[in-house]
């Protein structure tokens, strides 16, 4: 049995991205946003068909336990610990793609950690 330390928002890894075997995989927007999808329907136990690109997570009836459990089922299929930054903006289907893509693809969130801070985007580029 693999070892896993559950945490809460505030604690989640900020490792980069890794597989199992420290290699990045090469992954496609369209491969992301269908895991997510079926990620989704298959915590919210939702209906096929339901879970859309651009359904929001209160469209969708998840709240916050709800997207820390969807969060933790994203880490354990990509095998990949989630920045902080990301899980903080993950508020609709589409975000959770994005910021996972970009975190799988080794792409910049000075973004998203702004956001997460309270910052407007622009700021941080400009420190």
């Amino acid at each position: 049995m693999r070892g896993r330390v559950a945490t809460l928002p505030g604690h989640l890894g900020v490792s980069a991205p890794h597989t199992k075997r420290g290699v990045k995989r090469s992954v496609t927007d369209n491969n992301i946003g269908e895991k997510v999808i079926a990620i989704i329907m298959r915590e919210q136990h939702l209906e096929p068909g339901v879970v859309k690109l651009d359904s929001s997570f209160a469209e969708l009836g998840i709240d916050s336990l709800d997207a820390v459990n969807i969060l933790f089922a994203m880490e354990e299929e990509f095998k990949i610990d989630i920045p902080d930054a990301i899980a903080q903006n993950m508020k609709s289907v589409s975000q959770a793609v994005d910021g996972l893509t970009r975190v799988l693809e080794g792409k910049d969130i000075s973004d998203l950690v702004a956001m997460a801070k309270g910052e407007s985007p622009a700021a941080s580029s400009a420190s």
